[in-house]
């Protein structure tokens, strides 16, 4: 017969039980929350809050001050309530081991079993209690906290509807992020009979996935095409950890998506550990493993990925890339860590060894798998896909790319991106002769040991295919190769949309600009979004019109800065500002800005480095200086590295204001003046 027990007084017996818990769990949130918020928001108080004004303060800064002040004590609160606050996701982590671990410890003793078994209500109810009461226990302490951390943020006027909204996403973030790792943990406590057994589980059930991920990853390094960033199919691998909503928070703007898939995730995970709980065998308490049959797959699932990892360890340690320490070290990892699981399954040191055809075999199958990475048995370096299959290719160079920033717009923030990463995402050109004949040469060059010979670069390449699939791969081409497949690329408009952002994003989003002259002196800083968008608009324009040649030619004058999003997530750019940009000067100059050529600053000496004899020169005077300036360059054009034409001089121009200085190099094909000649031959 069954107990008519109230489900809800059961419930409430197993949370008075454990009262501890919710104390512990009131006191961490009561810190990080409505504390650690009071503590927080205190510097926004009118009477001591400061903001560093800019250089031309305007003539209402009170009332600037005071909408600063507010905005930014918003941000903040955001913050605190949000799903980004770190000290919460802790405390919740915490919550969900130790709700877990303390709601089913009875599973590792006989004794309690046999007494939780022997009350009259089925095992799917006993399982409900003990579920529910732990979510009680986490949920009461946490819900306190948020309402004291809003009537914080209402004292202190920190309250709006974009509070409202960032604490309802950061509750519910907490409570699938408490879910999920919860219902691992008590998994974890399903699949094992002794607590220290199921501590190890749990560790496992953590970090198995993105550890075995990272692992493999580690051996693609023996591949010298291969781009860490590629999509491969064990990438997904990372995803499976309870950790992962951590990460997920911290890299994303949010989607209810994701928060659908963490719901799933963990009623999953609650599904499984309910079937095992009502086929689980009483005996199982006090044994390593509540079910014998997985003892074998899980030792399989646990030697294979972390024997490999000793070969990398031990490659690590001999601090050189053998193959024969590497295999030394997944033998040694296949016997140190058959051994370890074979004496927690059993609890006896004279068992380390047994099954030994299963050791065996495992260290075929793991040297096997390393043979594959270490000697490219499956040609991953020279595969090249046939130009007939490729539909379109995206490349990503250093050497031809600015010094610039990217990123994602995410709502009302930005995520700042790899450079790499963005443009082989958004690139897609289409006629891509060049690119692929580059490739070509770079997987050629895989076949030699040392690669190609003279001056080298390296590139990354995205092959986009027909069938929808996509191919990254990492080359060492030489520089004239890469130099004549880039020059047919720069100005063309695929090229050009996903290389430079400005092109892409609306002049709108943009709330600060500021330009900076070649000393990188600051010109000029603005906010008026009319201003902004001009002189973005005239940017656009020039960008567009760009041709090879006359950009060969181009002078760097400056730098325009932009900058977007909010003050806690801001995004920020910097674009180079050259000769041929006629429009961009122009509408610079109606705001009374002016970005001189090097030949007309004012230059109070030039200090030139003779490399080869490790002395240097000094030219003060103005004659010599007017003679010698026109013939000097401090690069390219500002979209690339410097273009040095004399290998043996260096040249510091120093102007006279504030004795601000650039590096700039002698141009190609210029005759050194005679007095210069002369001097240098002197020294």
């Amino acid at each position: 017969m069954t107990s008519k027990v109230s489900f809800f007084k059961m419930v409430k017996s197993e949370c008075t039980r454990r009262l501890w818990l919710l104390t512990i769990l009131a006191v961490l949130f009561a810190g990080a929350l409505p504390v650690a918020g009071l503590m927080q928001l205190q510097r926004y108080d009118p009477s001591g809050y400061e903001i560093i004004e800019e250089e031309a303060a305007p003539s209402d800064a009170a009332n600037v001050r005071e909408e600063r002040r507010i905005q930014e004590i918003r941000e903040s609160m955001e913050e605190i309530v949000g799903k980004n606050n770190s000290a919460v996701s802790c405390i919740t982590l915490a919550g969900a081991l130790l709700a877990g671990i303390s709601g089913f410890a009875y599973l590792h003793s006989r004794k309690k079993t046999d007494l939780f078994h022997s009350i009259p209500v089925r095992r799917e109810r006993l399982f409900l209690v003990q579920q529910t009461s732990g979510f009680i226990l986490y949920l009461l302490p946490l819900l306190g906290a948020y309402l004291l951390a809003l009537l914080v943020g209402a004292i202190k006027g920190a309250l709006w509807a974009g509070t409202w909204l960032a604490a309802l996403k950061g509750l519910a973030f907490q409570i699938l992020s408490f879910f999920l790792a919860y219902e691992t943990v008590v998994l974890g406590m399903m699949l094992t009979g002794k607590l220290l057994v199921a501590v190890l589980g749990i560790v496992v059930l953590f970090g198995y996935f993105p550890a075995t991920a990272a692992i493999l990853d580690t051996y693609m390094n023996f591949f010298r095409t291969y781009i860490g960033s590629g999509k491969l199919l064990w990438r997904w691998l990372e995803y499976l950890t309870p950790l992962y909503p951590l990460y997920w928070a911290d890299q994303t703007a949010g989607s209810a998506w994701a928060l659908l898939i963490f719901l799933l995730a963990g009623a999953l995970l609650m599904g499984a550990s309910l079937l095992l709980y009502r086929i689980r065998r009483t005996e199982a308490a006090e044994q390593s493993m509540a079910f014998p049959r997985s003892q074998a797959v899980i030792k399989w699932l646990l030697v294979l990925p972390f024997s490999l990892a000793g070969g990398i360890i031990m490659s690590q340690v001999a601090m050189r890339e053998d193959s024969l320490w590497m295999f030394f070290g997944i033998l040694v990892g296949v016997v140190l860590i058959s051994g370890i699981v074979e004496v927690v399954y059993s609890y006896d040191f004279r068992r380390a060894f047994s099954h030994r055809i299963q050791m065996l075999l495992m260290a075929v199958l793991a040297l096997g798998v390393g043979s594959i990475f270490r000697f490219d048995l499956l040609g991953y370096d020279t595969w090249l896909p046939g130009e007939d299959q490729v539909e379109s290719m995206a490349v990503s160079s250093w050497r031809w790319t600015s010094d610039n920033s990217y990123w994602e717009a995410e709502g009302n923030d930005f995520r700042y991106q790899d450079r790499s990463e963005y443009l082989l995402e958004h690139m897609k050109i289409t006629d891509f002769e060049g690119l692929y004949q580059m490739a070509r040469e770079g997987a050629e060059s895989t076949r030699s040991e040392y690669g190609n010979s003279g001056d080298k670069s390296y590139i990354c390449i995205r092959y986009n295919l027909k069938n929808g699939s996509t191919a990254e791969r990492q080359y060492e081409v030489s520089d004239e190769t890469l130099d004549t497949a880039m020059e047919q690329l720069v100005c063309t408009r695929e090229y050009q949309e996903a290389a430079y952002q400005i092109l892409t994003l609306e002049p709108q989003i943009y709330r600060e600009m500021s330009v900076r002259d070649r000393f990188d002196k600051r010109m000029a800083y603005e906010e008026e979004q009319e201003l902004i968008q001009e002189v973005v608009e005239a940017y656009r324009e020039d960008l567009r019109a760009q041709e090879l040649e006359s950009w060969k030619r181009a002078e760097f004058l400056g730098i325009l800065n932009l900058t977007a999003g909010r003050e806690a997530w801001k995004a920020e750019w910097a674009y180079p500002i050259d000769s041929t940009f006629t429009h961009t000067l122009e509408a610079l100059e109606n705001m009374g800005i002016q970005l001189l050529p090097l030949a007309q600053e004012s230059v109070s000496q030039i200090r030139v480095i003779d490399y080869a004899s490790n002395e240097e020169l000094v030219i003060s005077s103005p004659e010599e200086i007017q003679e010698l300036l026109p013939l000097l360059e401090q690069e390219r054009n500002g979209w690339g590295g410097y273009e040095i034409q004399q290998e043996n001089l260096g040249f510091r121009v120093i102007r006279e204001e504030e004795n601000q200085e650039v590096y700039a190099y002698l141009q190609e094909d210029a005759q050194l003046p005679e007095f210069f000649a002369a001097r240098l031959d002197k020294n």
